[in-house]
């Protein structure tokens, strides 16, 4: 995940962290992994009033980014994640844990990649920051 970070920090895209977890879980293993200052933004379980499959949580980071919802890319590997990042109107691109996505969310995400080397490769690509 740090070389995507890095990626993101010096094309200046803005990042954030969409979550169904409690903020001082999130913060704690943002923190021993020394990535707590990498984000511009946490949302998190009790930032808002409806969670994942919900696009509140989506919404609700936009908006704190200050950007449209549809100038974001969520990088997803639950299907809950993919519904809520889909159904607030973003680019979902889907990066599996454990589970391969059910036929149903493959028409849900922009593409379904293997890991994030493979993530930064596309936005690379697609932002013109090769």
């Amino acid at each position: 995940m740090p070389e995507i970070l890095s990626f993101l920090e010096e094309a200046r895209i803005p990042s954030a962290i969409v979550t169904s977890s409690d903020r001082t879980a999130v913060e704690g293993h943002l923190s021993a992994t020394g990535l707590q200052d990498r984000f511009q933004t946490i949302v998190a379980y009790g930032d808002y009033g409806m969670g994942k499959p919900h696009p509140a949580p989506y919404l609700l980071a936009a908006e704190r980014l200050n950007l449209s919802i549809s100038e974001c890319v969520a990088l997803e590997d639950s299907r809950n994640g993919v519904l809520s990042a889909s159904g607030a109107g973003a680019m979902t691109i889907m990066v599996p844990d454990l589970v391969q996505p059910a036929p149903d969310l493959l028409g849900r995400c922009a593409c379904v990649l293997a890991d994030l080397h493979a993530v930064r490769d596309l936005i690379a690509i697609s932002s013109g920051h090769e």
